[in-house]
């Protein structure tokens, strides 16, 4: 019996473990700005940024919506993102059209969570220039009961 425990307590607790080890929760709709870094041409400017978040463990999929010339949003699809056991991390790249011609888009997020707010640092690549900045949205939209139900 002894034998039995020694064996089973091991796993009792890493099973135990990876529950407290499960990624911060992502999803949903976040609203908010990032602000360019002091270094950038554009220092000190905010601009709006919004996040459609999906989540599957620690996969994150959605779109990041940026603001474009005049009023236009950019819709920017993520290509990879993984959550954290506090934040996450997501990279997108992907050529749009900007007033009218494509542009190369690579886009950069890591960020933690803290209550409704996600916040961190970025970078964003257009048409070869990189630009570094600060972000930080709130939860606008938890996801439905009914898209979590129909999640695989």
């Amino acid at each position: 019996m002894r034998t039995r425990w020694m064996l089973c307590g091991p796993i009792v607790l890493l099973l135990c473990g990876c529950t407290l080890l499960a990624p911060v929760d992502v999803a949903g709709t976040w609203v908010g700005e990032l602000v360019w870094g002091p270094d950038d041409p554009m220092a000190g400017f905010s601009s709006s940024l919004s996040l459609t978040l999906e989540q599957s463990n620690v996969e994150i999929s959605g779109t990041i919506g940026l603001a474009g010339p005049g009023a236009t949003i950019i819709l920017v699809p993520i290509t990879t993102g993984r959550a954290r056991i506090s934040g996450m991390e997501i990279n997108c790249t992907e050529t749009v059209q900007v007033a009218g011609s494509p542009q190369l888009i690579e886009l950069s997020l890591d960020g933690d969570r803290s209550g409704d707010v996600l916040s961190g640092t970025g970078r964003q690549t257009v048409a070869g220039e990189t630009h570094e900045f600060e972000w930080s949205v709130r939860l606008s939209a938890a996801p439905s009961e009914a898209s979590e139900r129909a999640a695989p």
